[in-house]
């Protein structure tokens, strides 16, 4: 009952006690902070973030990412509208951010990588006029309405449209490490928007998996949509998109952690797809080398792996 406690320093206008109790909540909520849990947190959230509101607290950072998980935690329920006045008013808070955060993520304002994806979706989804910039962001679109189908037929039609549309695309790196050039900032956001689409495309075919490996949730709400049929056929074939950049923990950690999940996921749908096959889940009798393609801009890159010894070296 934390909110109770902001409440209740309100109504005895305790500016310090408001700052302490909102954060208590956000230091308490940390560990619930994944998609199928976050709805436990958000009353408390919704409440820290309006008193920070109120008193104009100079605590600009806690009120962006107070406002952010009650962004995530409406666009979960539908509640678009609701959701993009949260991404608003955590846009127009300006902070401080310590000049490695800044060079680790190539942002002035680090928790934009969060934002802004979050703001073009919410755009997309919201409004009847507004066109997607780009085939990234046609992309974007039809991922964003495939978790929100309940047909599988229409699911993976937009799916299908989605890989499309991405696969069409030249491939693109992350910055190594040692790039310092003036198109690190650059690259490094273009290419982290690309495999986070992949992500949510790959996670969306796969019953909507949350982050974190949990799959969407047994109920409806801020954990995500029921669970739907797992199109494992769907994660085989966008896993190589979303795992061919290489990415560096010293570049960006959490695309690091991404790729594992993604990786992961990839190998379920390996193990889907022997079961479904007929075949024991076993290491394959000799190593095989996975099959390459030509992509659209002349990159390499692993095909899906469809014979039954590709797909055991997969899981192996």
């Amino acid at each position: 009952n934390l909110d109770d406690v902001v409440t209740a320093f309100m109504k005895l206008k305790d500016v310090e006690g408001i700052h302490e109790a909102a954060r208590l909540i956000w230091n308490a909520g940390l560990v619930l902070l994944q998609p199928n849990k976050r709805r436990f947190v958000k009353r408390a959230f919704n409440s820290a973030a309006k008193a920070l509101e109120v008193i104009s607290s100079p605590l600009h950072r806690l009120r962006v990412h107070l406002h952010l998980e009650v962004a995530k935690c409406d666009a979960g329920d539908d509640s678009l509208i609701k959701a993009s006045q949260e991404v608003s008013k955590a846009g127009a808070l300006d902070y401080v951010a310590t000049p490695e955060e800044r060079m680790q993520h190539a942002l002035e304002r680090p928790l934009d990588r969060y934002l802004m994806p979050l703001a073009t979706s919410l755009a997309l989804r919201t409004s009847l006029t507004q066109e997607p910039n780009g085939i990234e962001e046609e992309a974007v679109l039809l991922v964003e309405r495939s978790k929100e189908s309940r047909n599988p037929t229409i699911k993976r039609d937009l799916l299908a449209r989605a890989i499309e549309k991405l696969s069409a695309l030249p491939l693109i790196q992350p910055p190594a490490p040692t790039d310092s050039g003036p198109q690190r900032a650059s690259d490094q956001v273009a290419c982290r928007c690309r495999t986070v689409v992949w992500s949510d495309l790959l996670r969306s075919a796969w019953g909507n998996v949350t982050r974190g490996g949990t799959a969407g949730g047994a109920s409806k709400g801020s954990s995500g949509v029921g669970a739907a049929p797992k199109m494992e056929d769907m994660v085989r074939t966008a896993a190589p998109y979303c795992l061919h950049a290489a990415w560096s923990p010293d570049v960006d950690r959490e695309m690091v952690v991404l790729q594992a999940e993604v990786a992961f996921i990839e190998a379920e749908a390996a193990v889907a797809a022997i079961k479904r096959r007929g075949y024991e889940v076993l290491p394959p009798m000799k190593q095989v080398a996975p099959t390459m393609a030509t992509a659209a801009d002349g990159t390499q890159i692993r095909c899906p792996s469809n014979s039954s010894e590709q797909l055991q070296e997969l899981v192996v």
